[in-house]
C-alpha cells in the first residue's frame, strides 16, 4: 500500500506521456525525505525489514542491491513489451499484481522467484510427493526454499526403500512412508555440560560413523556414502529438548548380506525389521538453523494432529540428504507412528497394567515374536485377586552372553554397546564354524544387586542373546574374547511390562510397583537379581520392554 500511494504522489510530478522513465521515478521517489526507506520490494535486498543495512541513496538499476535486470527497452504502451495496458482497475488489471503477491498470475505468495535462489528446483522439476508444502500457509509465511526432488537425489546416491502411503483426504503438508527391512551402522549420543552442545555431540557421532566407512571395520572395507543422515533424538520429560540419541547411516545394498563388524565399541550395526511407517515433512536451503527445524517439526505435529492421526512425539527424527556445501538441498523432519489405526481388539490387546496413564502402553508381545524368534514360555495363572505382573514360565535352553565392563554397570544409562557387540559379532560369524546365526529377541540384561542396599547401585552384570531353537543342539562356539555359549535351567520369573522409551527413573518405579503387587500376591522373587529385556530396535515404534526377577520360595 505504501509503494502504491508513493507511485501516486510521484507520477503527479512527473510529466506525463507515453514513455516512463524507470530512472526518473526512482529519483522522484529517493527525492522524498523521510519516505525514501520505504522504496523496496518485500522481501528483496532492499526491503528494510530483511536487511536493515540498506541504504537507498546512490541506487540503480543493474548495481549490486539491483533485484532484477534493467528492461532491454522501455516499454510503450501498445509497444511489443505491453502485456495490454494494465492500469491499475482497467479491463486487463489482474487485481493489482504485486509480484509474489496474491494477484501474481504465475507464482503464489511466497515463491516469488526473485527470492528463488539457484540451488532450489523450479515448479517443472517438482514430483508429486514433494510438493507436499505446496498448499501450507506456514510455507507462504517463512517463504522457505523448496526441498530439492528426493528422486532426483537417490538417483545419485544409494537410499534405503520405501512406499508411500495415500495421506488422509483433505490434509496437506506432509508425506506417509513405510520403510522395509534393512540394516543400519549406528552410534549414540548425549547432551551432557562437560560433553559440549548439540552440535557438537551430532558431529563427532558422523565423525565416528564416517571412520567406519572409510575403513574402520573388521574388513577393513570402505563403505560407500548413502543418504540419509539419520539422526533420532531422544527427548527430555517435557519434549521441549533433546536429552542425546542416535545417529545412523544406512548400509548399502551390496553389504547387507555381509556387514563388515565396527572396531569401535560405539559403533553398532542395527537390524530395522521394516514395516516402519513415519510422517515425514521437506523443506530446503543450506545450514537450517534450530529453529527452523523446530518450526518444521511444530508445523507437521500441528498438520497430523488436525488430521487426528497419533504420532510419537518423543522421539523425533531429522532426515539430512544433503552436504552443506552442496546447491542441491533437501532436509526431512520425522514422526513416528505409535498407530495408524487401532481397533478395540488392539487397544485390549495392549490393556497391561500401568504406573503412568500417560505412559506408552507396551507393544504386544505376541504381534513381536511373530516377526523374530523368541524363547519359548508358559504363562502361569497368579493367585486370586493378584494383578500388576504376570508369572512364566521358561523352559532349560542355551543362550550366548557376555559380561558387562565395569564402565557399564556403573553407567548403565550410558548403554551396552560394547557387550552388544561383542554377541553381534558372534551372530554376525565369529564362531568356529564362522556361521551367522539370526538374531532373537529380546536382549536380556541380568543384573545382581544387594537386595538389602538396591539404591547403592548395581555390582555385576551379563548381557545375553538367545540361540534360536535350530541352533540349540549346535551352538557354533565363540571365538570373540568373554563371550560364551552356556545352559540356563528351567527357571520361573515375574514379569512387568513397559512401553515407550521408560526414562531410568521408571524402571524404580516399576520395580516396586512389581514389588507391591507381588507381596500382596504372597509371590516372593529373589531381589539380588533383577532383569531388564528389550524387544525392539530404538527406532522401532513398536516398543516393549520387560522387567523380571526370579520366583523363590517364601
Amino acid at each position: 500500500m505504501i509503494l502504491f500511494v508513493l507511485l501516486i504522489s510521484t507520477c503527479t510530478a512527473l510529466p506525463r506521456g507515453d514513455q516512463v522513465d524507470y530512472e526518473v521515478i526512482i529519483k522522484e521517489f529517493l527525492r522524498l525525505g523521510e519516505a525514501k526507506d520505504q522504496v523496496h520490494v518485500l522481501g528483496g535486498p532492499t526491503d528494510p525489514d530483511s536487511n536493515p543495512n540498506f541504504n537507498p541513496s546512490g541506487y540503480k538499476f543493474g548495481g549490486a542491491d539491483e533485484l532484477f535486470e534493467k528492461p532491454a527497452e522501455k516499454p510503450k504502451y501498445g509497444g511489443n513489451n505491453d502485456r495490454g495496458k494494465p492500469r491499475f482497475g482497467g479491463k486487463n488489471d489482474p487485481g493489482k499484481p504485486v509480484f509474489g503477491g496474491k494477484g501474481d498470475p504465475d507464482h503464489r505468495r511466497g515463491s516469488d522467484p526473485r527470492k528463488q535462489s539457484s540451488q532450489d528446483s523450479t515448479r517443472e522439476d517438482m514430483p508429486n510427493d514433494v510438493r507436499m508444502n505446496e498448499c501450507d500457509k506456514e510455507v507462504s509465511k517463512h517463504r522457505l526454499p523448496r526441498p530439492y526432488p528426493l528422486e532426483k537425489i537417490c538417483a545419485d546416491i544409494e537410499c534405503p526403500a520405501f512406499e508411500t502411503v495415500d495421506r488422509p483426504n483433505g490434509t496437506c503438508g506432509f508425506e506417509i512412508r513405510t520403510y522395509g527391512p534393512g540394516k543400519w551402522v549406528m552410534t549414540s549420543f548425549k547432551i551432557r555440560e562437560q560433553d559440549g552442545d548439540l552440535k557438537s555431540m551430532t558431529s563427532r557421532a558422523f565423525r565416528k560413523l564416517f571412520k567406519y566407512i572409510k575403513g574402520a571395520n573388521n574388513a577393513s572395507a570402505a563403505i560407500p556414502m548413502t543418504a540419509p543422515v539419520q539422526t533420532r533424538y531422544r527427548m527430555t520429560k517435557d519434549s521441549k529438548m533433546p536429552s542425546g540419541g542416535v545417529m545412523m547411516f544406512y548400509v548399502p545394498a551390496a553389504f547387507q548380506a555381509n556387514v563388515p563388524v565396527p572396531t569401535d565399541p560405539e559403533v553398532s550395526i542395527v537390524d530395522a525389521a521394516g514395516n516402519y511407517t513415519c510422517y515425514v515433512r521437506a523443506f530446503g536451503g543450506r545450514y537450517p538453523s534450530p529453529d527452523v527445524i523446530k518450526r518444521e517439526f511444530k508445523i507437521l505435529g500441528w498438520k497430523l494432529y488436525k488430521a487426528g492421526i497419533a504420532f510419537n512425539k518423543k522421539s523425533p527424527v531429522v532426515l539430512g540428504y544433503s552436504a552443506p556445501w552442496d546447491r542441491k538441498q533437501r532436509h526431512e523432519v520425522v514422526f513416528s507412528a505409535d498407530r495408524l489405526e487401532q481397533s478395540e481388539d488392539e487397544e485390549e490387546e495392549v490393556a497391561e497394567v500401568q504406573t503412568d496413564e500417560s505412559a506408552p502402553a507396551p507393544y504386544p508381545i505376541e504381534k513381536l515374536c511373530a516377526e523374530i524368534e523368541c524363547p519359548p514360555y508358559t504363562v502361569i495363572p497368579l493367585p486370586a485377586g493378584a494383578s500388576g505382573f504376570e508369572m512364566r514360565r521358561y523352559t532349560k535352553a542355551n543362550w550366548v552372553m557376555t559380561q558387562l565392563s565395569d564402565k557399564e554397570v556403573k553407567r548403565p544409562e550410558d548403554g551396552m554397546g560394547e557387550s552388544f557387540m561383542k554377541l553381534f559379532a558372534y551372530i554376525q560369524g565369529q564362531n568356529e564354524d564362522k556361521e551367522k546365526v539370526p538374531m532373537t529377541a529380546p536382549v536380556v540384561t541380568v543384573w545382581e544387586q544387594d537386595p538389602m542396599k538396591p539404591d547403592s547401585g548395581m555390582k555385576a552384570g551379563q548381557l545375553q542373546f538367545y540361540i534360536p531353537a535350530e541352533l540349540q543342539d549346535t551352538a557354533p562356539v565363540p571365538t570373540g574374547p568373554g563371550v560364551q555359549v552356556e545352559s540356563q535351567d528351567e527357571v520361573v520369573v515375574m514379569v512387568r511390562a513397559m512401553g515407550g522409551v521408560p526414562p531410568a527413573a521408571r524402571y524404580k518405579t516399576e520395580f516396586m510397583a512389581m514389588y507391591n503387587a507381588m507381596t500382596e500376591a504372597g509371590v516372593c522373587g529373589d531381589w539380588s537379581t533383577i532383569i531388564t529385556a528389550g524387544y525392539t530396535a530404538p527406532w522401532d515404534p513398536r516398543k516393549r520392554t520387560e522387567l523380571m526377577v526370579p520366583q523363590t520360595d517364601c
